[in-house]
């Protein structure tokens, strides 16, 4: 007989602690969304964006004010005006492995090629991409093609 209340009692506390870690009634919490990825998901959530640069300025527009706040920075410091980026103190902007130039290069990108987009600090591009060499970039905007595009 007290073993069968033990059981009892036990099974009615793991019953409880069950209920109480499904709190949210039955719904899940969002997937943290990573500020360094365009996902394919958020691309294609977004059919009637026709170009990259608009498709940023919408789902990850902090990216286009990193490339404006750094430009404006660089003409202040460095007495140079680089108003697409694409030498000293921008983003540098790539498509796959091809770089393209600066943040308005994204304009000339369609959304119908784009696999996904991703931010990379400025250590992270300069690692993986030749060219940047001692160049002063703010990091790089690599544009993912869909594959057989």
């Amino acid at each position: 007989m007290i073993k069968a209340k033990t059981t009892l009692a036990v099974f009615l506390a793991v019953l409880a602690s069950a209920a109480c870690a499904g709190g949210s009634g039955g719904t899940q919490s969002p997937v943290p969304r990573n500020s360094e990825v365009i996902t394919s998901e958020e691309v294609q959530a977004n059919p009637n964006i026709s170009d990259a640069y608009a498709l940023v300025q919408r789902v990850r527009p902090s990216w286009i004010s990193k490339a404006r706040v750094t430009r404006a920075s660089v003409a202040d410091t460095a007495g140079v005006s680089n108003p697409t980026g694409s030498g000293n103190g921008g983003l540098l902007i790539y498509l796959d492995n091809t770089r393209l130039g600066g943040i308005t290069a994204l304009a000339d990108i369609p959304t119908s090629v784009i696999d996904y987009i991703e931010l990379m600090d400025p250590a992270t591009a300069a690692a993986l991409f030749p060219g940047i060499g001692p160049t002063f970039v703010s990091g790089a905007i690599v544009v993912h093609a869909r594959k057989g595009r």
